[in-house]
């Protein structure tokens, strides 16, 4: 049986709108949505608000089109977490291991340095599921270490994001977790299937939030985990059809995290590998505009 409190959240969507987070004073209890292009990003602002973002940087972007785009972003008053992206290598980055070390091209050094001191630059992209045994490319604990390094090094200790996809998964599969892999390290649990009650999805979802919290608590103390909550549909999925939450179910997700004041990403605004998402979606644009509005998420303030 669901808690009282989820039952209730599933009845109805409240919250003022939240107060856009000054890129400098984030917060713990921030949001913001991926997967957005710089044109669309003041249709999203309008449309959702948040306080971080993505910034795709392709292989034919000079140094100076990353800083315009930067530019934009600031102006709105979002940051970015950059990430540099290289299809022909199999980390899907410009920076590749060759067996013994990590490679860096002089461009990608050129785009870390030259930006590093940005104030729209939250955090640096590492890479993607990088424990992921059946992809092609997946990397050891002390690889990512060394990229982890790497990466500080180039940017004068910029934070380091990578989507690890679970902390409490890979831990029962076997991975020995250690710190110094990613400062941001991105979770994400699919759970919203078609063929589930929405009971099902919220345990499972809250479930999975709850162990991610206690397997980093306790294995990576200095990293934040970071909750990406699907916000797309994809019946095609290989595994199980997925849909969108409803309105009232991610008002459930989003509540759980404000209450334990940790961030959300949400994930994605728009992508052509799902039939809908956050964008198609406007009965679910102010359940994530409302952020952590409500009063009785902030902190307990003692007096004397």
């Amino acid at each position: 049986m669901l808690p009282l409190w989820i039952a209730l959240a599933l009845t109805a969507v409240g919250g003022p709108a939240q107060a856009v987070c000054a890129p400098s004073d984030l917060g713990r209890s921030w949001y913001g949505v991926r997967q957005v292009t710089v044109s669309d990003l003041p249709y999203m602002r309008s449309a959702v608000g948040g306080s971080v973002t993505t910034l795709s940087v392709n292989e034919e972007m000079s140094l100076d089109e990353v800083i315009t785009r930067l530019e934009q972003i600031a102006s709105l008053d979002y940051v970015a977490v950059v990430n540099l992206k290289d299809a022909s290598n199999c980390s899907g980055r410009p920076w590749e291991w060759n067996g013994s070390e990590w490679v860096f091209p002089n461009r990608a050094v050129a785009i870390l340095q030259g930006t590093a001191d940005h104030p729209a630059v939250l955090a640096i992209y590492a890479l993607h599921e990088p424990f992921n045994q059946n992809a092609e490319c997946h990397w050891t604990v002390e690889e990512q270490q060394l990229l982890y390094q790497e990466l500080h090094g180039y940017t004068g200790g910029l934070p380091v994001w990578s989507d690890i996809g679970g902390v409490a998964p890979l831990e029962e599969g076997g991975i020995s977790w250690a710190g110094g892999i990613c400062d941001y390290c991105g979770t994400f649990h699919h759970s919203f299937r078609s063929d589930w009650s929405s009971e099902q999805c919220l345990q499972e979802t809250l479930a999975w939030i709850d162990a991610d919290l206690d397997a980093q608590g306790r294995l990576m103390p200095q990293a934040q985990v970071v909750f990406q909550a699907q916000t797309f549909s994809q019946p095609g999925y290989p595994y199980y059809p997925l849909r969108l939450p409803t309105a009232q179910e991610l008002a459930v997700v989003r509540d759980h995290l404000c209450q334990l004041h940790e961030p959300v990403m949400y994930y994605p605004w728009s992508h052509g590998l799902y039939e809908e998402t956050l964008r198609d979606a406007p009965d679910l644009w102010p359940v994530v505009a409302a952020g952590c509005g409500r009063t009785s998420y902030l902190p307990l303030i003692r007096t004397e």
